[in-house]
């Protein structure tokens, strides 16, 4: 299975509970269409009463598995269940519990299910007209080890029709559970599988949520400046408040900000900052300024910047003087850059405008993949619903609201992502940013009519453990 694909589906899985949805109602769903697979199969054997031997892991697609064997003992079968270890998720530990005392209700010698151990040195010697697999399933990396690596080759030596759940266990790898089906849950994981319709909207497993922002790597240094440093320039006389919205947003991030504004008088924009906030350090000059940059592990450009040839020399200067630090582009300063300096190392947040501005091409998912993919960077295009691509794959952001187009929530958002940047792959930065965002708006929106960018900055904490939470 692509490594990507499974990557998409594990974060699926993690933010189902976010999206409202149940995951013991989706577990009895799958198993229950694994079992009507399964069943079509025997008719075609014609196989009124099969001995199917379901073999289980620990985690959600165990639980399938339980599911299934439920349904299939119900139909007739006789059905063997075997551990290969204890279930961990409490939807897995549900449904064997619901198995077992099925298996209680059969009793008196009826046999209809059987449930216990493996133990690899007294592998079962029973013959099977079905094998299901139900072992491990995306969440698995790296090749198979003890016991799967055993139950997967005894699996293979067996006779009878086998099955996978999902994707085979150890697919990818030197060692993996041979099937003559898939049976996959929502969208295919596997060419030729056989997909069950969970009822979750189509598109969904692009959608980003919690999982994205339990990813990040947040305050981990045991020192200052080892949990991020940002260097944000920006500013006017005209947009004077623009960087400050994104300050505030990354304060609460990272260890260490400077601030710079290439503006001549950048003393009267300090005037106007310097009461507001003390979460970043002034830096000044030419040389002040790239002494900042060699320090900091990412850079914020473009927030209230004026376009002007002054500053398209200093942001096309500064991204040829650093090749190797993660630079993140809003506003004028996405205007002003050579796109051929964007590679492998840029982050743009357009709007829709900008976007256009930018590269010519009406703003649409579709062109800001196309225009990742060839300026080798990652675009958030901001909207009703966010984009965000690095040209290879894409998701959406759905949290946000109405209240959020009043002037610097842009801002904020930028400060937000690039503070994420420090210390974070920038596509993951990028996701996760767009979400927390729009979670802080939505936080505020329920606590008010009406609010400002301020607001939305202030409120990133709380959202920030609103999506940490389980």
């Amino acid at each position: 299975m692509d490594a990507a694909i499974a990557a998409r589906m594990r974060l699926l899985d993690a933010n189902l509970p976010w999206f409202g949805y149940s995951i013991l109602d989706l577990m009895e769903k799958a198993g229950f269409g694994l079992a009507h697979q399964v069943q079509n199969e025997l008719d075609k054997r014609g196989l009124k009463v099969a001995h199917i031997g379901v073999f289980c892991g620990p985690g959600n697609k165990g639980g399938d598995g339980f599911v299934a064997a439920r349904h299939l003992a119900k139909r007739g079968h006789r059905v063997s269940v075997f551990l290969a270890a204890e279930p961990k998720t409490p939807e897995a530990k549900h449904n064997l519990e619901r198995l077992q005392k099925l298996a209680e209700k059969e009793g008196n010698g009826k046999n209809k299910i059987k449930i216990r151990k493996i133990d690899t040195a007294h592998m079962p010697s029973e013959k099977f007209d079905v094998l299901i697999d139900a072992l491990l399933g995306t969440g698995l990396q790296g090749p198979l080890r003890p016991p799967y690596d055993a139950i997967v080759a005894f699996l293979n030596d067996k006779t009878g029709f086998k099955v996978a759940i999902d994707v085979p266990t150890g697919w990818g790898g030197p060692l993996y559970f041979r099937d003559d089906i898939t049976v996959s849950m929502h969208v295919a994981k596997k060419t030729g599988s056989v997909v069950v319709d969970l009822g979750l909207p189509h598109g969904l497993e692009h959608v980003v949520g919690p999982a994205h922002v339990r990813q990040l790597r947040l305050n981990r240094g045991a020192h200052k400046g080892q949990n991020g440093v940002l260097t944000v320039i920006g500013g006017s006389k005209k947009y004077h408040g623009a960087p400050l919205y994104a300050i505030e947003a990354a304060a609460p991030f990272v260890d260490l900000i400077y601030f710079h504004s290439p503006e001549k008088d950048n003393h009267w924009i300090l005037r106007q900052l310097k009461p507001k906030s003390k979460a970043f350090i002034t830096v000044e000059g030419k040389s002040g300024l790239l002494a900042a940059v060699a320090k900091s592990d990412a850079v914020l450009m473009g927030n209230g910047l004026e376009e002007n040839a002054a500053n398209k020399a200093l942001v096309n200067g500064l991204l040829r003087s650093f090749p190797n630090k993660v630079f993140l582009l809003d506003a004028g300063a996405m205007m002003l850059t050579d796109p051929k300096l964007f590679f492998g190392r840029a982050v743009l947040t357009p709007h829709a405008g900008e976007f256009k501005r930018r590269f010519g091409l009406p703003a649409s998912a579709k062109n800001a993949r196309i225009m990742a993919a060839k300026t080798g960077c990652v675009i958030l295009l901001k909207g009703a619903i966010d984009v965000i691509t690095d040209g290879q794959s894409e998701w959406q952001n759905v949290t946000g609201n109405a209240g959020m187009t009043r002037g610097g929530t842009g801002d904020v958002l930028a400060g937000l992502v690039a503070a994420l940047a420090t210390q974070n792959d920038a596509y993951l930065a990028a996701q996760a940013g767009a979400f927390l965002n729009g979670l802080a708006g939505d936080l505020v929106a329920k606590k008010h009519r009406v609010f400002t960018a301020d607001d939305v900055a202030h409120a990133l904490p709380e959202a920030l453990e609103t999506a940490w939470r389980p």
